[in-house]
C-alpha cells in the first residue's frame, strides 16, 4: 500500500488551482480573440474564427485535465467537457445563433 503524505495535498490543490486558471484564462482570452472580426455573424465569420476556437478548446483541456493531474485524478473524465463551454459559446455568438 501507497502511503500519501498529507502535507502535501494542500500544495497540489493550490497548484491545480494556479495551473486551472492560468489555462482557463488563456482559453477565455484566445476564444474572445476569434470574436474580434469586421465579417458579419455567420458562416465566414465561424470559419474565419475557426483556428482561434481549436486553440481555445485545446488550452480548456489543458486546464481541466492538468488540474486533475496535479490532485491525482484520472485525466478522461466528464469534467473535460467544461473544457469546451467557452469555445462552443464562442463559435454560438460567431454563428450568429446568439447575441
Amino acid at each position: 500500500m501507497v502511503q500519501h503524505s498529507t502535507g502535501r495535498q494542500p500544495l497540489r490543490w493550490c497548484l491545480a488551482a494556479a495551473v486551472f486558471l492560468a489555462f482557463a484564462y488563456g482559453s477565455l482570452l484566445t476564444a474572445t480573440l476569434a470574436g474580434w472580426s469586421l465579417v458579419p455573424a455567420g458562416a465566414d465569420r465561424l470559419r474565419e474564427g475557426l483556428d482561434s476556437l481549436v486553440i481555445s478548446a485545446v488550452l480548456g483541456i489543458a486546464a481541466v485535465g492538468g488540474a486533475r493531474r496535479i490532485v491525482n485524478r484520472p485525466f478522461q473524465s466528464p469534467w473535460l467537457l467544461i473544457a469546451l463551454l467557452i469555445p462552443a459559446y464562442m463559435a454560438l455568438e460567431l454563428a450568429g445563433v446568439i447575441r
